[in-house]
């Protein structure tokens, strides 16, 4: 299984500040494709709010 948030960051609104690089993501097999999750708090966020890295 691959990583479909592989070289990207999160712009977690509730874990900030952030280092530079931000948290990762990462998705819970119920949540649609449009959403992703900080991997620090949790938080849902849509897609848009990660960064390539």
């Amino acid at each position: 299984m691959t990583d479909p948030f592989a070289g990207m960051r999160l712009r977690c609104t509730y874990c900030r500040p952030h280092p530079p690089k931000g948290p990762k993501a990462f998705r819970k097999p119920d949540d649609p494709e449009t959403v992703c999750r900080c991997q620090r708090c949790g938080k849902k966020h849509s897609t848009d709010s990660l960064e390539v890295i």
